[in-house]
């Protein structure tokens, strides 16, 4: 388990997945677990920026400019829904 998930942790998917777009929302399927995921809208928007490698703060910045939201609320959702993803075995997280 990560220690935290700060700004400036480098995030990108985990290898162990299958994603698809269902409806205009990305779903997900664990290939170690065969749990099955709905991302949702916003989800499935960070999960696409993710497919390389990107900071928290590169997410957040990104959502900002594509979402009316403020910045603390953003990157409290986004921290979530990432730590989310990393207790999932969904994402890799480095420091």
């Amino acid at each position: 388990m990560i220690a935290a998930l700060t700004m400036d942790s480098l995030v990108s998917q985990a290898e162990d997945h299958l994603a698809s777009d269902v409806d205009g929302e990305k779903v997900l399927l664990h290939t170690g677990t065969y749990a099955y995921y709905n991302l949702g809208d916003i989800g499935g928007d960070i999960w696409s920026r993710l497919e390389g490698a990107a900071t928290v703060r590169q997410v957040v910045d990104a959502l900002l400019i594509d979402y009316a939201v403020e910045r603390p609320e953003c990157e409290r959702r986004v921290l979530d829904f990432l730590e989310q993803l990393y207790r999932e075995g969904l994402i890799r997280v480095e420091a």
